[in-house]
Parts: C-alpha cells; structure tokens; sequence
C-alpha cells in the first residue's frame, strides 16, 4: 500500500466534501524541463500533464511534497508486550487557486478565507482513516500558509495559497518480540520494572510471607518450614537444586512443573482423598475430587446470595403502612398532606372530596331558610356591558388607545410611537437646520435635509414673490471670430448685461461670415453649363472628354453607349449571315466522373474521369502547436462530386517535432468546416508508443455508399500495401458536399513543438 497516496486520496475526499474545489490532483512535482518551471501531475504511462487548468467552475487543488519523509520510533505511548511505536511524518503542501468571486469575502480578504477554509476541513484526525488503514493515530497538523504561489501565473482575479501540513501516522510493529518455541534467553521488552506486591498467604496451616525480592525472599512457615525461596536475577533460570519448598503435612506434595514455577498440593483435612462434591440449590458443585463450589445470585425468578447492591436498595425500602380513610364532618380546619413524609401522607387514596354540596340544614346557619332562598342565577348586564374587579358592572369605551409595537413607517411602541420612514423610504440622521426641506436623494437613498438655491440673493422660503428684476439697459454686442459656429455669452447676468458675439469666418469647417475674399472668388466662377446630347452614327471614330475645360467637358450624362448590340445588315459586313451564326462564349464544367464529353448550348462539360494519381498534395509545413491540445495543423478542401461511390482515396500525411523528444499523436479528420467545430469524423488517428523525432499516417478509405465510408480501424497503423487488421472502421460521410480533410497534432511533452509537413490525397 503507498500510504502517501492513500492519505492525498483521503484529503481530497474530505476537501471534496466540503464542496470547495470544482478540480483536484494528487501529488505534483516542480518540473523545470521547460523554458520556466511548472507544477506537472503524472498521468501514468510515464506521462505528465502541467497543472494550469484553472477554469473549472471554482477552483483548483494539488499537492506536493515539502521534504522527506522521516520515521522515528516514539516512547511517548506505552503499549502492551513487546510491541513499538513508529511515527511516519509526511510534510506536505496544498496548493489552492479559487476565483475572488466564488468566495463568500471581500477581494483583499480572498486568500486569508481561502486558507482558513482549508485548515478546517483537513486539519485534526480522521477516525474513518485510521480504521481502514488499522492504524493507531492519523493527525493533519497546519503550519502556515502563504499569499500568492510563486511558481504560477501572476493573476489578481485567482485567491492563491499555498499552505504547508505535516502529516503524521503513528503506527505498531512487532520489533523486540520473540517466538514462544524459541530456547535461550528470552529477549525481554524495554518495559518498566515490576513492582512486586505479594505479602502473605496461607494454605491449611502454611504461611508463605514475603513479596519475591532479594532482600524479602519467599518464606514457608508451618508444615515443617523448608528452604527459603530465592528470587534470581532477571533472564535467569530458577534451578530445582536450590529452590524447594518443604511441607510436612499429610499428603502434601510439591513439584516444579517449569522454570520457576512449584506447584503445591494440600489435601484438605490434613490427608486423604476427595472423592466427589455435591450441592444442594442454590449451591452448585461441578463434582469430582476437585470440584468447584458456586451459589447464584438471587433475582425475581432464582434463589440464590442477595448482592450488596440489593440488599442496599431492600434496606433502604418504607416499611408497610395500613392506608386509612380521611374523614372530617364539622366545620373546622384539617391539614391533607399529600405526598410529604411515610408517617404523614394520604396512601392508597382512590378519590377525594373537598367541600360538599346539598342544602344546608338550619342547625349549620342562622336562617337556612334564608340562605337557601338566595338568587342562585347573577343578574348580567348588556353586551355592551363588563364586568370590573369588585364584580360591579361598567360600559365598554367606543374607543381605545392603541398599543404593542408600532410597524410600517413607524417605529418603538404605542401609545407613543416614532416616525422613521415615509411611503418606506428613511430619514437622513441629523438634526435640520433653519430654512431645510426635506428632499429626496438617490445616494443615500433616503429622505436628505437641504436647502434650496437663491434667485439674485433671494431665497425662496417665505411669502411673497420673488423678485427676478428687469433688464434696464444692454451694452453695445462685442463682436469676435473665434470657434466654429455662431455663440454668444453673457459677462454680466443683472439688469445691465454685456453680450458677447462671436461670428467665426464661413469656411469648410465653420459656420459664419462670408469674407470678401471667398466672395470674390466664388463670383468668378463659371455659370451653368447646359448639357447636350452626345450623337455619333457611322463607323468613324469620336473622341470623348470626360472632365477637361467647361467648353469641351460632357456634363450630367445621365449614361453612354459604347458600341452596339444586335444582327448587323448586310451592307456593313461583308458577310452578315456568316458573322451572325458564330457561336457565344463557351463556358467550361466538370460535373461528374464518367461519360463522353457534351456541349450544350455555350456550356461545355467534361467530367473528372477516375484514372488515378495525386489529386492533392503538399509540402509546405503546417501550423506548429505548442500545447497539449488536439491542433490543426493542416486541411484540404474536396470539392463536393469529386469522390464518388466504388471510389478509394489513399492519404499520407507526416509529422515532425522539435524540442524534447516524447510520445505524440497524429489524427486525420472530415469536417463540413475548417475547424474542428460541430462533429468532425475522425478517420485515422496513430501515437507511435516511443518518443521519436517524426511519424507518418498512410490510410486508405473506400466510399462503399452514400451513407458509408470503410477505413482500416481509425487507431491501426497501416504501414505497407499488403496489410491485415482484426478490426475496421466505417464512418457516414456525403463526398456530394465540400468537405475539408483535416491534418492534426496533439503533444504529450510540454517542450515538444510539432507540425504536419507533408501530405497527400489521391483517388486510386
């Protein structure tokens, strides 16, 4: 498994949830092959596409390693046997380009949102991570980030980040562990030392004290006593010849069943043998000389020991209480307690009464004649009538005072509300000033204070009229020449104003005064010439001026008739009927490729016959492409008819590249167009599987139909005239119409250059 792999895969799946980038890569590499270094994502095959695709709908990720990857072996966690603890750290960098507009943020803000989003959703652990790799710990740790990426494009309408993480795997391996059929020494754990805890025990009258130490040896006490046991230093062996356990009493014995290990067995009762055990419910005995000996545990349904739980919540239990009736007849107070203390309240109670309703005997009031005869009914007012808090009535009011919180242009609460807005449109803050009207502005929208101009220092808030003032006198018009066309301006707007007058020169370019110069000029021209018709009917020659002096110039020709149209009489040739029966100008066709030639009228139509040979060619080189996309580089246009059915045309066409030397791809198209627009037929298409410097394409198609058109299979290289393939192509192509036979390129090294260098078409 290439765990470098599996956690971009699992990053890309966190980031990809949060629906952040529209593109993501997995691991690139810096790569300055090229005239300028640029970030490549392999594609396999030994192939590698520069990462510059930025246009998808949001943005664009990828990753890159920012140094080596380390493995250390950590102590920090202490497990369990003879296992350890590896930390795998991968530093890493996320490279981000978002567009500004995709981002919930002002522009200057792009790229402190864009890296924050991204700590958030890859930073932290990833429980769902560490399952399926079976590892312990799996941490995502950000450790800055920086504005801009260096190596891109300098771009402002892109958010560019690059942010660095250190990913760290922690993981287990079973370095140090022995196999348990192994003989030696055993290679123990580097784990801390054991802290013996064993004290005292005793069997049937033996008491073995001490804890297992050197200074606080094993001691058998009781049966005879016998030789202390010693605890040997760590990796050693216990021998039998100088560890024993002695015990004297009947039946007991002792054996040493492996290193370090001394069985005893006391009989019980000092001697003898247990044959068989047996219980009586809810004791169980599994039989035998050994037997165990258990009791269950007592529930609902099973006798057996009560457990301290139990018997906490049995003690804690009410005793039993007699529920008894609560009865009271006189009229005096009594205390219910319901609820409250065992000793005090109402148990068991299947109803209560409180109070009691009938008619009163005379022995409970004064008169109960009287009180049994009160008005039982309450005498009600009208409906528009209620009731006040001392029972009396009163008349609802015609009118209430509003209240609760004010809406619409008003603000705060009733009885006393504010107006903010008027038709929904607010007030400008601020308090006017005398004189202010309210008025309403665009920026901000909103109800403005302003004032409003003056007339002559006069304003118009107030009675009255205005005074505008009467023109009492004009001063004599200043007369200029300057501008294009006749202006005017005021010096003085009162009631004595000075006008300014400006009359430029009349000339092409401006309106104005005729001078006396144009005058004079224009009076010297020549009047207006009569036109007159222009004859001439014999043979001999006429000399026509077009232009030239007034005198001899021919003028407001409405149009002129050179020569003559028509059948000529005899007397003006010397034969007329031979001269007349010549034939018209012929016009030349090629429309079909079979048949006898024909002359029709002036039409003279001779078919392109199949005969074979180069119908097309050339030698010029193509356009050169310098991306990795499909280029053409080359077409040819067929004239519609110029193939037909049971026809076979047979093209080359040959590639050449410059720069670095890698895989290319030729591919030959029929399109309607010259372009590869709408649905181009592609008829051959050939990469030769290694680098090489130029390839060739020699394809033949054999037009089966209108609607079918047969090739060799479009991705099989036929190099030679006798050939052999598994598969075929036919594609639906009408040679009736002009179609253009396109010649491509696509490279898959960003420093090859390529270009179509030759081709041609012929019909065999």
């Amino acid at each position: 498994m290439n765990l470098l792999k599996t956690i971009i895969e699992r990053l890309n799946q966190r980031i990809e949830v949060a629906n952040i980038f529209d593109k993501q890569f997995g691991l690139c590499e810096l790569n300055a092959n090229g005239n300028e270094k640029a970030w490549v994502h392999y594609i396999g095959n030994g192939q590698a596409e520069v990462v510059t695709n930025f246009d998808a709908k949001q943005g664009t990720l990828f990753w890159a390693k920012r140094g080596k990857v380390t493995v250390v072996k950590t102590d920090a966690f202490r497990v369990s046997g003879c296992k350890q603890l590896y930390i795998t750290s991968f530093p890493l960098t996320a490279y981000a380009v978002v567009r500004k507009s995709h981002l919930p943020c002002d522009s200057e803000d792009a790229q402190d949102w864009l890296a924050s989003r991204i700590y958030k959703i890859t930073s932290g652990t990833d429980p769902v991570f560490k399952q399926s790799l079976g590892v312990i710990n799996y941490e995502v740790i950000p450790s800055g980030y920086i504005n801009e990426i260096k190596t891109l494009t300098a771009n402002y309408e892109w958010a560019c980040v690059s942010v660095d993480f250190d990913i760290q795997v922690i993981t287990t391996t079973e370095d140090g562990c022995y196999d348990i059929c192994q003989t030696g020494d055993i290679p123990l754990p580097d784990l801390p030392a054991c802290t013996p805890c064993l004290t005292e025990v005793a069997v049937d009258g033996v008491t073995i004290t001490g804890n297992g130490t050197s200074e606080d040896p094993l001691v058998a006490i009781g049966g005879g006593g016998g030789t202390p046991l010693i605890t040997k230093e760590e990796g050693t062996n216990v021998s039998t010849n100088t560890t024993t356990l002695n015990f004297t009493g009947a039946g007991v014995t002792a054996s040493l069943t492996s290193p370090g290990v001394v069985q005893v067995n006391v009989p019980s009762g000092g001697g003898g043998t247990v044959t068989s055990v047996t219980g009586t419910a809810p004791i169980a005995s599994s039989g035998g000389a050994t037997p165990a000996i258990s009791i269950s545990q007592a529930s609902t349904s099973t006798d057996g020991y009560l457990s301290q739980t139990d018997w906490d919540t049995f003690n804690n239990k009410q005793a039993a209480i007699t529920p008894a009736a609560l009865t009271k007849t006189d009229d005096t107070n009594v205390s219910l307690t319901l609820g409250g203390s065992p000793s005090t309240s109402l148990l068991a109670a299947t109803s209560l009464t409180l109070g009691w309703t009938g008619t009163l005997a005379d022995v409970r009031i004064a008169s109960a004649a009287t009180w049994n005869a009160k008005q039982n009914a309450i005498t009600l007012g009208t409906t528009l009538q209620y009731f006040r808090g001392d029972l009396s009535l009163d008349t609802f009011p015609t009118a209430l005072p509003p209240s609760g919180a004010a809406s619409g242009d008003l603000s705060g609460t009733y009885p006393s509300p504010n107006v903010d807005k008027v038709h929904g449109v607010d007030f400008q803050s601020g308090t006017p000033t005398a004189d202010d009207l309210w008025i309403y502005g665009g920026a901000p929208a909103k109800w403005q204070h302003g004032k409003i101009k003056t007339i002559n220092s006069t304003t118009l808030i107030g009675s009255g009229n205005i005074n505008t003032g009467t023109v009492t006198s004009v001063a004599a018009l200043t007369l200029g020449t300057s501008g294009t066309d006749l202006t005017s301006t005021v010096a003085t707007g009162t009631t004595t104003p000075v006008i300014t007058l400006n009359v430029p020169t009349a000339s092409a370019a401006n309106r104005g005064a005729l001078s006396a110069a144009d005058w004079t000029t224009f009076d010297s021209k020549q009047a207006a010439i009569t036109p007159a018709a222009l004859t001439k009917v014999d043979d001999t020659n006429v000399t026509l001026t077009l232009g030239g002096s007034p005198a001899t110039a021919l003028l407001q020709g409405a149009s002129i008739t050179a020569g003559w149209s028509g059948t000529l009489a005899d007397a003006r040739i010397t034969s007329a009927a031979t001269w007349n029966a010549k034939q018209d100008a012929i016009t030349l066709t090629t429309t079909g490729s079979s048949g006898a030639a024909t002359l029709v009228g002036a039409t003279l139509n001779i078919p392109q016959y199949s005969g074979g040979g180069t119908s097309y060619k050339s030698t010029t080189d193509g356009i050169a492409t310098s991306t990795n996309n499909i280029t053409l580089s080359l077409s040819q246009l067929i004239t519609g008819g110029t193939f037909v059915v049971g026809d076979i045309i047979r093209f080359y066409c040959r590639m050449r590249a410059t720069g670095v030397i890698a895989i290319k791809t030729m591919r030959v198209y029929v399109n309607t167009t010259n372009d590869l627009l709408g649905t181009p037929v592609l008829v051959a298409t050939y990469a030769a599987g290694v680098a090489v410097t130029f390839q060739q394409i020699k394809r033949d198609l054999v037009i089966k139909s209108a609607t079918n058109t047969e090739s060799t299979a479009v991705s099989t290289n036929i190099a030679t005239d006798d050939s052999a393939s598994n598969t075929f192509s036919t594609s639906n192509i009408d040679w009736t119409t002009d179609k253009y036979i396109i010649f491509t390129n696509q490279r898959a090294n960003a420093g090859d250059t390529l270009l179509t260098s030759f081709y041609t078409i012929e019909k065999l």
